[in-house]
């Protein structure tokens, strides 16, 4: 199973990911599964580090219903969110981020998208760091990422299940998806991706009905 958790700065993502580490590794061993930290994906951004190769490569071997089971502590998210705030060299094209979103739901990843409540996350940044209370600067961009998490939580192409979802239910719903991406060889492409695209580009020969249809399927 592949879960994703989202969501703005202290909202309790590292915590949830290593309650589910526990969890699945109580039902499918110790050595099943391995949580990847996102975190750092805005510091590589910077340095000019390529945002899809960036989540997608340390997917690469990934398997859906197999017996590897990643958690993923802030993923692709955390960039599209904070780049209000951030220079414009962390700008994210919105293609790129649906085509990182529709791989991601290819694999049957499953998205936890954490949001407290703005009081909450101010509170806990608090306590973290007394000098926040005084700098209402920090406070103002928190409600902006909150609410940019909120406007990617609407447009994910992946499961996106809510804040409170328990750990049992999340690990259901991976384990249900993961299985359900989980699919035979074939000799056509699957498609993933809206449900009325403008255009999709093939690399077949379109000269060929053997090629555009194959195994007589129309």
């Amino acid at each position: 199973m592949l879960i994703i958790v989202e969501g703005p700065p202290s909202s309790g993502k590292t915590a949830l990911s290593y309650r589910l580490k526990t969890a699945i590794a109580k039902k499918y061993g110790p050595d099943s599964t391995t949580v990847l930290s996102g975190h750092q994906g805005s510091s590589l951004r910077l340095r000019g580090e390529n945002y899809a190769r960036l989540y997608l490569n340390r997917l690469e071997d990934y398997v859906p219903g197999g017996d590897e089971h990643i958690i993923c502590d802030e993923w692709h998210w955390g960039l599209p969110a904070y780049q209000k705030i951030y220079s414009p060299s962390t700008y994210v094209q919105p293609a790129v981020f649906n085509y990182v979103d529709a791989r991601l739901a290819a694999l049957g990843a499953v998205i936890v998208h954490r949001n407290p409540t703005q009081e909450a996350i101010e509170r806990r940044m608090q306590q973290r760091n007394p000098f926040l209370r005084a700098q209402p600067r920090i406070i103002r961009q928190l409600a902006e990422i909150r609410e940019s998490y909120s406007d990617l939580s609407g447009q994910s192409l992946t499961t996106v299940l809510p804040p409170n979802s328990s750990v049992p239910l999340i690990a259901q719903t991976a384990e249900h998806a993961a299985e359900k991406v989980k699919q035979p060889a074939t000799d056509w492409p699957w498609y993933v991706g809206p449900p009325n695209p403008e255009a999709i580009l093939i690399d077949v020969d379109y000269t060929s009905t053997e090629t555009l249809f194959p195994n007589n399927h129309s």
